[in-house]
């Protein structure tokens, strides 16, 4: 099956239905789930968000579906730079079981993610996705520490909020 993306420019009950039976369609099928990954570098926008968010929901449940695009992840889609794609992509790095090398590369990015951007949920995303990261790995702690710490004095309250949170989660794993 082929996603038939020109539906999706209109907003309409037939395309709501597809994009809602979608994810299901996906997990059965590798094919599709192909399809969908080349929706995020799809030229319309629309496109690319749809496609972030059917990627989101079918590996919110199956996150070993990211696995067969890991050099997709890292070497293309981390040039997105579409803000609502972006935090959906952010969101993804901290579902894979990375190789050292690649795994160096993520965290590289997701911390300057952190730093650089303004958006709530890409910043959000990152320190989320390196703290699922750091609980695998072990010498990812300190990067994690050091971006909680410049999120902490972050201009946006949700930022310094969910930065908080993970001081607070972090220090209590570390006293147990």
């Amino acid at each position: 099956m082929s996603v038939p993306w020109e539906l999706f420019t209109e907003n309409t009950a037939e395309a709501q239905q597809l994009f809602e039976r979608l994810p299901e369609v996906a997990a059965a099928d590798p094919l599709v789930m192909d399809e969908i990954m080349r929706g995020l570098t799809h030229e319309e926008a629309h496109i690319r968000t749809l496609a972030a968010e059917l990627v989101d929901r079918v590996t919110q449940e199956r996150p070993l579906f990211l696995s067969p695009y890991k050099r997709l992840l890292v070497y293309e889609l981390s040039k997105i730079t579409q803000p609502t794609v972006r935090a959906k992509i952010a969101l993804f790095y901290g579902r894979v079981f990375w190789d050292e090398w690649d795994l160096q590369q993520v965290v590289k990015l997701l911390a300057q993610w952190a730093r650089q951007e303004d958006d709530v949920l890409i910043i959000v995303h990152s320190l989320l996705s390196l703290h699922l990261l750091a609980q695998q790995k072990e010498w990812i702690v300190p990067e994690l520490q050091k971006e909680v710490l410049a999120a902490s004095t972050h201009s946006l309250e949700e930022v310094r909020g969910f930065a908080a949170q993970l001081q607070e989660a972090w220090n209590f794993k570390n006293e147990v």
